[in-house]
């Protein structure tokens, strides 16, 4: 399967009173200041997508020129549990950490360079659900037997992000191909961005610029 904070901030600002002439019948004691007033700002949102995740996924107007849909589907929690070693416990878990819905669509083009693209974007109910799905990614990532290595991103996408770069040879054993795969959250978004071509002929900046279009889609 290919597939990949913000806190509110409450600030209370003390505001200070200018002491009033010591004269009149409203006048203090000389000395004497008036109680201090305080104005409280209301706690900032925690960031959400409310969009779908259909809306969120890349669409053909956000992939390079050549490319052709392949698939448009929605990934039921069903779906996402088979990517689970054991999927009864998976579904499990998804519905424990507040799977909300999830969505995917993959891009093709013949000839070299690249050669594949795939979008998906799946939602939960609270930031630490998609937060989750970013680690189940990583993790999954790891203990593939082709052994991805991690590589840097050199830049941060969205709250929490990862990617991996995985070489193998096609069906015919002639060519070696690179995939790299970008697990990014924004808020109650995990989001998985993996570009394929040739060998040599297809960069990490690929899946970088693309991930960075998904992460637009959800942004407010």
């Amino acid at each position: 399967m290919i597939g990949k904070l913000c806190i509110g901030l409450a600030m209370v600002v003390g505001i200070a009173c200018t002491t009033p002439a010591a004269s009149g019948p409203s006048a203090l004691p000389s000395g004497t200041n008036p109680p201090l007033k305080t104005a409280t700002v209301p706690p900032t949102a925690k960031p959400y997508v409310s969009k779908t995740a259909a809306e969120v996924a890349l669409t053909l107007s956000d992939i390079p020129a050549g490319f052709v849909q392949s698939t448009d589907q929605v990934r039921t929690i069903d779906d996402v549990a088979k990517g689970f070693a054991d999927p009864v416990a998976g579904k499990a878990r998804l519905i424990e950490v507040g799977f909300a819905s999830s969505h995917s669509r993959t891009f093709s083009k013949s000839g070299f360079g690249l050669q594949y693209i795939s979008s998906i974007a799946t939602l939960y109910n609270a930031a630490d659900g998609a937060r989750n799905g970013v680690m189940l990614n990583a993790e999954f990532m790891r203990a593939l037997p082709s052994s991805p290595q991690q590589v840097s991103l050199g830049q941060a996408i969205g709250e929490d992000s990862i990617a991996f770069e995985a070489t193998n040879k096609d069906a015919t054993g002639n060519y070696n191909y690179t995939t790299y795969s970008v697990y990014f959250r924004y808020a109650n978004a995990s989001n998985t961005l993996a570009v394929t071509g040739i060998a040599g002929l297809t960069d990490v900046s690929v899946a970088i610029d693309l991930a960075k279009k998904q992460l637009a889609r959800q942004m407010p």
